[in-house]
């Protein structure tokens, strides 16, 4: 996944802003595996890896980001029964 994103990056560096780029280096200095969602341009990014790599990056992603006005980790969890269609 880092390679994927490496690639991304050759190809758009403006990508990432800043704090995305330091992010990004701190998910790879941990571990695990780090993207960028949508375009790119700052907006979120997201991990991978094994639980101890995982615990380490989120508490460098909560340094990183209680120095940016707005950021913030999110809450998430994985879904084992997939995607749920709301019928409106």
């Amino acid at each position: 996944m880092n390679q994927e994103t490496g690639l991304r990056l050759e190809m758009t560096p403006e990508v990432l802003d800043n704090t995305g780029e330091i992010l990004f280096d701190s998910a790879r200095g941990c571990g695990c595996g780090a993207r960028f969602t949508g375009a790119g341009g700052g907006g979120c990014l997201w991990a991978l890896g094994e639980k101890p790599a995982i615990d380490l990056l989120r508490q460098r992603w909560q340094d990183i980001l209680s120095t940016v006005e707005g950021g913030e980790l999110l809450n998430t969890k994985i879904d084992h029964q997939g995607i749920i269609l709301d019928p409106y």
